[in-house]
């Protein structure tokens, strides 16, 4: 239903996008859902909590992309609540 909005919209993204890690010998483990525009990323769960693992997650891909944003969308909850990361500058 995500794509299928973002198509119509005529929005640019990419669909299950690796990203690198840079000193590991399998480079694209980190597989993204969403790369929206070369801007920004979006990581679907389906799951009662968003846990500090899935923050540490998304972290990892907002580095490995050097994007400074991403969401964390949950659907296994009631009201839907997209949780919003920022990479900090280094």
């Amino acid at each position: 239903m995500f794509e299928k909005l973002l198509k119509e919209s005529s929005i640019k993204f990419e669909r299950e996008k690796p990203l690198p890690i840079e000193g590991l010998d399998n480079r694209f483990t980190n597989i993204i859902d969403f790369d929206i525009s070369n801007k920004l990323l979006v990581d679907l769960k389906a799951k009662p909590l968003i846990r500090k693992d899935d923050f540490s997650q998304m972290k990892r891909y907002l580095d490995a992309s050097g994007y400074k944003l991403g969401f964390i969308v949950n659907f296994h909850q009631k009201y839907l609540k997209p949780v919003r990361i920022l990479r900090a500058e280094k």
